[in-house]
């Protein structure tokens, strides 16, 4: 209407720009668990897969964080992220990772990664957004081939 128009931000008026948010909103992809992992504490689609070490860092973005480690960075249970205010998912990885020093052979080995819950430790304790989340950052992650 006119009046709506008259009430705008003069910056907006006959502006042929739109805003483009610096993530995905309503195309986001989501993932959903299997009955099976539902009913489990540990996901085990990931299992064996091959990653470079530079995208388990950039988990580091994605809300996961370090565990505190005793031995100069390596270590086994690598990253964990908080998904809930009772719940958090642990990612274990082999080899060990260290942080501080580049390696010759870059890929890494998702091991496990598992369902930490003072509520019980099955998948299906968390709601199906924060699952979607976690497996999200897995599925992106890209499968390592060495060249």
């Amino acid at each position: 209407t006119a009046l709506m128009r008259q009430e705008s931000p003069s910056f907006m008026a006959g502006s042929s720009q739109e805003i483009v948010q610096p993530f995905p909103q309503m195309s986001r992809e989501t993932f959903a668990l299997t009955a099976e992992e539902a009913n489990d504490y540990t996901l085990t689609r990931f299992a064996q897969k091959k990653v470079h070490n530079n995208d388990v860092r950039a988990l580091l973005n994605q809300g996961w964080e370090r565990h505190p480690s005793e031995n100069y960075g390596s270590d086994e249970k690598l990253l964990f992220k908080q998904v809930s205010l009772t719940a958090t998912a642990e990612l274990t990885i082999d080899p060990p990772m260290n942080f501080y020093y580049l390696i010759d052979d870059p890929s890494q080995t998702v091991k496990s990664i598992c369902l930490r819950s003072n509520n019980g430790r099955q998948w299906s304790a968390l709601s199906p957004v924060a699952a979607s989340e976690v497996l999200r950052d897995f599925e992106r992650m890209p499968v390592y081939r060495h060249r």
